[in-house]
Formats: structure tokens, C-alpha cells, sequence
């Protein structure tokens, strides 16, 4: 099974939200938003979210987890949850697409 599969189902390709979307529908949650250097409070704790997608040169972690930061390369395909979510970006375009779980 590859990290695109899960449970033997192939996933769509992140870049096609709109089919993500047809896929999760309501459940699927995206945020986009330059947050200028700073952590911004996307989910609060206590709460338990699937990251599944993320731009290259933005930054994720658990709500208030300092020094936890996880990347691109640690994020996408591999279906991390986190408990709550502190968003870090540079781009008021690029989307952090997640689910509760």
C-alpha cells in the first residue's frame, strides 16, 4: 500500500480539492491566510484533526505544542492528527485542507 492509499481506497490528489470535497463533503476543512511569522489558532485543543494537505514553506503543530513544528514533507501523506492546530504561513493562497477525526 502506498501513502496515498489508505485502507486500499486511493485518495484523490490534493491539488483537486473539488473532488476531496465531493468525497468528505461538510467534514472537509480548509483555512488559508498569511499569518505574517506568527502562530495563528486555527482549532482549539481537545479537539483531534487528520492534516491531510499542506504547501511546500508553510507550518503546522498540536494548539500550543512550541518546538513541534511539522512541514510539508512531514505532513502530506502521511495522515497526521493533531490535537488542535497552530498554523504557520507565508501565502494568503495556499490552503491547509484537514478533517476533525
Amino acid at each position: 500500500m502506498t501513502n496515498s492509499e489508505l485502507a486500499g481506497v486511493k485518495l484523490p490528489d490534493a491539488s483537486d480539492l473539488s473532488q476531496i470535497q465531493e468525497i468528505l463533503g461538510s467534514n472537509l476543512k480548509t483555512f488559508a491566510g498569511q499569518t505574517e511569522g506568527y502562530w495563528k489558532d486555527i482549532e482549539p485543543r481537545g479537539r483531534k484533526f487528520m492534516i491531510l494537505h499542506m504547501e511546500a514553506g508553510n507550518f503546522v503543530r498540536a494548539s500550543g505544542a512550541a518546538g513541534q513544528d511539522l512541514s510539508a514533507d512531514d505532513i502530506n501523506n502521511n495522515f497526521i492528527i493533531l490535537d488542535g492546530i497552530d498554523y504557520k504561513s507565508n501565502s494568503k493562497t495556499d490552503k491547509l485542507i484537514y478533517l476533525e477525526v
